[in-house]
């Protein structure tokens, strides 16, 4: 008899640890199904806000205009086609003299407006591939080009709240104005109001730029290195 009240006690606790055992693996279940919904729901209202650049005014200006009389924009920059790399004491590229010339220039112009639901804290235009094409503000040209360094990105520091626009003149040889139908080779690279960082393909010197999607810190700020570039040189002295 208390063998048999002693099973009957030991079967209720197991049941009961068991039953426990149950109810806490399906309600753990049920919280990984809720977080997963809850980070779901949160990534598509951090998507669905994103900061976005669109064209809203594109112009082309040949050689044969003007220069002077084109507006200035917000970002005035140079986009130079290096003719080489060497690697002396550091390495530099060697670029076309002509790239100074000013009555060679193409200039290309944009006017973008953050269509998104999330302010801009700064802007960098960026080298999609880092390889032979280089970005110059058009201020620190006449310094750049002579000494031949290498820059693959250009910011704007400065924010680009939403609804409000940012223009952009891009100024190119033109003999050397680098192309790909392929794929985009610059990215506008964003950095919002949340800290969060973004990256729309962009087609210059045409009018086509791509929506925005999120990347990574690590991935933006490694867009904008240009280390790699001359430890690449370095490796081939």
């Amino acid at each position: 008899m208390q063998s048999e009240i002693t099973t009957t006690i030991i079967a209720a606790v197991v049941g009961a640890l068991s039953g426990g055992i149950v109810n806490y693996l399906l309600e753990l279940r049920r919280d990984k199904r809720n977080d997963k919904k809850e980070k779901e729901k949160k990534k598509e209202e951090v998507h669905k806000n994103r900061p976005e650049l669109d064209i809203i005014n594109y112009e082309k200006h040949l050689m044969a205009d003007n220069i002077k009389d084109i507006p200035h924009c917000d970002i005035e920059v140079f986009v130079s086609m290096a003719e080489r790399f060497e690697t002396g004491e550091r390495a530099s590229a060697v670029y076309d003299k002509t790239d100074l010339d000013r009555e060679k220039w193409h200039v290309v112009t944009y006017e973008f407006k953050n269509m998104g639901g999330t302010d801009i804290n700064s802007m960098n235009l960026i080298m999609s591939s880092k390889r032979s094409v280089c970005l110059f503000e058009t201020k620190e040209l006449d310094y750049m080009i002579p000494r031949g360094i290498i820059k693959y990105s250009v910011c704007y520091d400065k924010k680009i709240r939403v609804g409000e626009t940012v223009s952009l003149k891009l100024i190119y040889n033109n003999q050397r104005i680098p192309v790909s139908s392929i794929s985009a080779i610059m990215v506008l690279g964003l950095n919002d109001d949340n800290g969060r960082f973004w990256e729309q393909p962009f087609f210059a010197p045409d009018e086509k730029v791509y929506e925005s999607t999120q990347v990574s810190s690590a991935d933006y700020h490694n867009m904008l290195r240009s280390d790699d570039v001359y430890d690449e040189l370095e490796k081939c002295r």
